[in-house]
């Protein structure tokens, strides 16, 4: 019986250690997409922040492309609301995940921009400082 306690003590002394190897420093926050644009040279979107405030984030298009992992886009269906996906590593961004009906171009997200021009030095960035 004390061989079968010394075991059972043992596997989950390796368990614990095992798990907390295999711990992550890869955070995320969701929010809420408000609106979406679309821009020659990404998208500019404007969320909902935790404080029930607005902000607004520009995603180049060079990110999304298989080289570059810093950006994701994902396909939003049926009745799943379009939302951003923070992920930060060791308090660092590491990359964003954009859910959008990218299908669906008369779907309400959806806005255009009155004078696109303006806003083509804001996708010229490396990494997104995101409030929440």
């Amino acid at each position: 019986m004390k061989k079968l306690g010394i075991i059972a003590l043992l596997s989950m002394l390796c368990f614990g250690l095992a798990a907390d190897i295999t711990e992550s420093d890869l955070y995320y926050v969701n929010v809420k997409v408000i609106r979406a644009f679309t821009h020659s040279k990404g998208y500019y979107v404007i969320y909902r922040t935790s404080g029930l405030e607005t902000a607004e984030a520009f995603i180049p298009y060079t990110w999304f492309k298989p080289g570059d992992k810093r950006a994701i886009l994902k396909k939003a269906s049926g009745r799943i609301d379009p939302y951003l996906s923070l992920y930060t590593k060791n308090g660092e961004f590491d990359h964003i995940c954009v859910v959008l009906p990218v299908d669906n171009p008369k779907a309400p997200v959806w806005g255009t921009l009155r004078d696109p021009a303006r806003y083509d030095s804001q996708f010229d960035i490396e990494s997104i400082s995101f409030e929440y």
